[in-house]
């Protein structure tokens, strides 16, 4: 392996690596959004999310073999998942886990990791990066990712001629959204601390958080107390605890509804006349549809996730997995909400992204079920039946609209 890193600060040629991977597929969101004024809005979304993850799988290969080619990592094994395992020279005690499933993912671990831990908290170390990959949580985070820079990029551009508006849009979207996707990463983490022996993981935290401190000789602002809110991980003294999926789906579902609503409150703002009330009147609406959104993401997890409990017995399913179920729903609500945050009001177009979001859905949930013929038909039987019952709902509340109009 080449030492050239040797000469670094410590931690500078895992971030590099951290840095090409997770940002590297930025300028196709810049022009995906740019792009709106040429093929609309909607279309957009869709090209530049496909983009983004096809962008992103391609990187993270590109950048791994290039590596291996200049000798700054080197293969060092595999891990239970069947995942290769790559070391990065760097002192700064660390780990990565790129790409989603194990086809399309890899490990990254720095030399200052393996000489810092033993066999069992290295061990644990890996089991929490392949429940990184094997829940496909880089998917997760890069969905609501790729809308949050959309509507960043679309909403803002629409208010621009309005300074007041402007503002509003800008900093509702950015603090609210940056507080939210903050909560999800540490809940991230939280599920991937998964683990058959938490002393060992625990020891392995609290050893890799004394040392990158010592090294860095400040105090890590990633689980420091006055940091909490906006830091990336749970506290290494607080971890491993119980995951929490309810928290995750939770948090998962107020983003996206958070996202959806911010979309039409801007549209109503900019096409009334703006005053005081109006402002209460929306960031009222924005909290309300918020909490709202969030509670309906979590009903519709438990009702898949039961409902392929017992569909899973029923045609001889195994290897179902409720983060699947989880992954499926958050899918289904990002991929229908596309059409409302891009303001879409023609019904064909709406029904085609609610049709293809459960295609998504069913195939997300079905991910890893052996066989998997069977998993994808009670997944598909799953949401057929949760779809026929959101439909009868809204259907019902219709009428009682009608009949109290």
């Amino acid at each position: 392996m080449s030492n050239n890193s040797t000469t670094k600060k410590p931690g500078v040629n895992f971030m590099r690596f951290c840095t090409i991977n997770f940002f590297a597929f930025l300028p196709v969101s810049i022009a995906g959004s740019l792009a709106i004024n040429f093929i609309g809005l909607t279309l957009s979304f869709v090209l530049g999310g496909v983009l983004i993850i096809v962008l992103y799988i391609f990187i993270a290969r590109i950048l791994l073999k290039s590596s291996l080619k200049l000798g700054s990592v080197k293969l060092i094994g595999k891990s239970k998942l069947g995942v290769s395992v790559y070391e990065i020279d760097d002192q700064i005690a660390n780990a990565l886990a790129v790409g989603f499933w194990k086809y399309f993912g890899y490990i990254i671990v720095s030399t200052g990791l393996i000489g810092l831990l033993n066999e069992l908290e290295f061990s644990e170390i890996i089991n929490h990066e392949d429940n990184h990959i094997r829940q496909m949580h880089n998917l997760t985070l890069m969905m609501p990712g790729i809308l949050s820079i959309f509507v960043v990029f679309s909403i803002v551009s629409i208010a621009l001629y309005t300074l007041i508006i402007f503002v509003f849009a800008y900093v509702t979207i950015i603090s609210i959204g940056l507080i939210l996707s903050l909560t999800l990463l540490r809940n991230i983490e939280t599920l991937a601390d998964s683990t058959s022996n938490p002393a060992a993981l625990s020891s392995a935290l609290m050893k890799m958080d004394e040392h990158n401190r010592t090294l860095r000789k400040v105090k890590n602002r990633a689980t420091g107390s006055h940091w909490r809110l906006f830091s990336t991980h749970p506290r290494s003294s607080e971890r491993p605890k119980k995951p929490s999926k309810i928290k995750h789906v939770s948090v998962a579902g107020m983003y996206v509804s958070f996202l959806v609503i911010i979309g039409v409150a801007v549209r109503v703002i900019i096409n009334s006349e703006f005053n005081s009330f109006l402002l209460v009147f929306t960031i009222s609406l924005i909290i309300i549809v918020t909490i709202l959104g969030s509670g309906f993401v979590v009903i519709e997890y438990l009702f898949i996730y039961n409902l392929m409990g017992v569909l899973s017995k029923r045609f001889g399913v195994k290897s179902f997995d409720s983060i699947n179920a989880l992954n499926g729903t958050i899918a289904l609500f990002i991929v229908s909400a596309i059409p409302t945050i891009a303001g879409m009001t023609n019904l064909v177009i709406m029904y085609v992204f609610v049709f293809s979001s459960i295609v998504v859905a069913v195939i997300v949930t079905a991910i890893g079920t052996e066989p998997f013929k069977k998993g994808i038909l009670a997944s598909a039987l799953a949401w057929f039946v949760s779809s026929g019952i959101i439909i009868i709902a809204s259907l019902l509340l219709i009428q009682i609209n009608l009949l109290g109009a």
